[in-house]
């Protein structure tokens, strides 16, 4: 297994971000267009919704 340095690592997340941010766009402009929207395509944009709001909640909730 080869090891990578944390640049590489922050690139690689960024881009998978920024990817999800896009597909989210997407998802949501079909849904609301009354489009079809694959499940396969649906979960990973739920499932970074749902990393992103649980981030934001524990920032928002912290004392």
């Amino acid at each position: 297994m080869t090891t990578l340095r944390y640049p590489a690592l922050i690139e690689f997340y960024a881009a998978e971000g920024a990817v999800l941010g896009r597909r989210s766009g997407r998802v949501r402009n079909a849904l609301a267009h009354g489009d079809p929207a694959g499940f396969a395509i649906v979960e990973p944009v739920r499932e970074d919704a749902e990393f992103l709001s649980n981030g934001g909640l524990d920032l928002a909730l912290r004392p």
